[in-house]
C-alpha cells in the first residue's frame, strides 16, 4: 500500500494525473467497443460477457477517472 502511495505522490508532483485519467478513459473506451462489438457481431444475442464489457466500460469511461483524481488529491 505505501508503494501506491509514493506512485501516487510522484504523478501528483509531476502533474501527470491528467494523462493517467486519460489513459484510464481510453481503456473504458476498449472495453465499451468490444463488448458493444461482442454483442453485435455475434448471434446469441446480449450475453452475460458483453453486457459486464459494456457496463465495466461505462464505469470506466464515466466515473474511475474522476475518483483517480479525488483519490489522488486526498493523497
Amino acid at each position: 500500500m505505501d508503494e501506491l502511495i509514493e506512485v501516487a505522490d510522484v504523478l501528483v508532483d509531476g502533474g501527470l494525473e491528467g494523462i493517467v485519467a486519460a489513459l484510464i478513459r481510453l481503456v473504458g473506451l476498449v472495453a465499451l467497443l468490444a463488448g458493444v462489438g461482442l454483442w453485435l457481431l455475434t448471434d446469441t444475442g446480449l450475453l452475460v460477457a458483453p453486457a459486464a464489457l459494456i457496463a465495466c466500460g461505462l464505469f470506466t469511461l464515466l466515473i474511475a477517472p474522476g475518483l483517480f483524481v479525488a483519490a489522488l488529491e486526498v493523497v
